[in-house]
């Protein structure tokens, strides 16, 4: 009997990340690998087919004007990105951007404040929770495919309208998209040390391109990462800890980690990162070459917009018009998406990963800001 089981029981993993495959693909307006597929039967339906229909044109929209230049920038500029973890805090949802700039990590690592919702998991009879699923998706993907970044205030509005339409959800909608196959997703928590077990803290997808062997990862965690918040969190902390040596991506960060606020968070990118790709929301530029690294711009830097005028870079500015930058970037990028501009810090292979020192507070650490067309940094207690 035993005998009997095992061939039978060894079919059960595949089953089971076919199902992931294909509730995914069915949310991103996809129909499934197989027509052989349970759940083909929902494609059928006249609304999911006119969503199909407004997906791929939007998708087709953001392929033409971001993908396509992002991948063949990235495949020169970031060609001395490998493998290893790429780090990116306030993504959101945004595994688009960190798949398309670094495509050959072993694992991304995304952190966020928007809830994870449900990982996408649809039967036959779910043709209802499917159609109310995808109008929610597609509110929530409309400014990314847009304009190339979430604006946070009305990604909160949206996602988790729908279970289905949470963070899980939506980057689910963007592996399948950019022709990866889902083998499995779920919701984890941390051990304090740093450990991944079942939990309903964040998400887990392991996937790989289609037509390939090599599994890839991706994490999101919602939460705060401020100083206090990171405190408060020691199994987020030790797990990224865990990851290594990191390649850090950041777009349209608000200008957080000019804050003493969340000057840890600044400490873990600087100590931790062999790369930092970043726009001038993200780590104020001065620290870049305080930290050794090397440092190569592209595009044109433009002071930021209006509502955070305050946190403009004179040093950054000066550093642009002294020129010359390796050339322009033709696809949109950050909050001046209309005259972009990307900084790549690279920290010297003889330079050592280091740990770094948290504050916990955010009474303690550094405030960068301009004033009166100056560079002023002011510095709160002792770290």
């Amino acid at each position: 009997m035993t005998s009997l089981l095992l061939p039978l029981l060894a079919l059960i993993p595949s089953l089971q990340a076919g199902s992931f495959d294909d509730s995914a693909r069915l949310l991103a307006g996809l129909p499934p690998v197989s027509a052989d597929s349970d759940v083909t039967p929902l494609t059928r339906n006249a609304a999911w087919q006119g969503y199909r229909t407004r997906a791929d044109k939007s998708w087709r929209a953001y392929v033409e004007d971001d993908m396509t230049p992002i991948r063949a920038w990235s495949s020169n500029a970031l060609a001395d990105v490998k493998s290893g973890t790429v780090f990116y805090p306030f993504s959101g949802p945004d595994i688009l951007n960190a798949l398309n700039f670094m495509p050959s990590a072993d694992g991304y690592l995304l952190l966020g404040l928007e809830p994870v919702g449900q990982v996408p998991k649809f039967g036959p009879a779910d043709g209802l929770a499917l159609t109310s699923s995808m109008g929610a998706a597609m509110a929530a993907l409309d400014e990314i495919l847009g304009v190339n970044f979430f604006l946070t205030n009305g990604m909160r509005e949206e996602v988790g309208r729908n279970p289905y339409a949470g963070i899980a959800g939506i980057m689910a909608w963007f592996l399948v998209r950019t022709d990866h196959e889902i083998l499995s997703g779920r919701l984890v928590t941390f051990t304090p040390e740093g450990e991944l077990v079942d939990g309903k803290e964040g998400v887990e997808f392991v996937f790989r391109k289609r037509g390939s062997t090599r599994e890839q990862r991706a994490w999101y965690f919602p939460g705060d990462i401020s100083d206090g918040g990171l405190a408060k969190r020691p199994g987020l902390v030790k797990f990224i800890e865990k990851r290594g040596e990191l390649s850090t991506f950041l777009k349209a960060a608000s200008y957080l980690m000019f804050r003493p606020t969340f000057d840890d968070m600044r400490s873990i990118i600087l100590d931790r990162s062999r790369h930092v790709v970043t726009d001038d929301a993200g780590v104020p530029w001065h620290y870049f070459p305080e930290k050794g690294f090397e440092t190569r711009l592209y595009g044109q830097y433009h002071d930021p917009i209006q509502l955070f005028a305050r946190r403009c870079q004179p040093d950054l500015k000066a550093t642009y018009a002294r020129g010359p930058t390796r050339g322009e970037i033709t696809f949109d990028f950050g909050y001046t998406y209309f005259r972009p501009h990307l900084v790549h810090a690279l920290k010297p292979a003889a330079t050592a990963i280091a740990s770094p020192a948290y504050d916990g507070s955010a009474s303690v650490g550094e405030d960068t800001y301009c004033e009166g067309g100056k560079l002023q940094i002011r510095r709160y207690g002792k770290k």
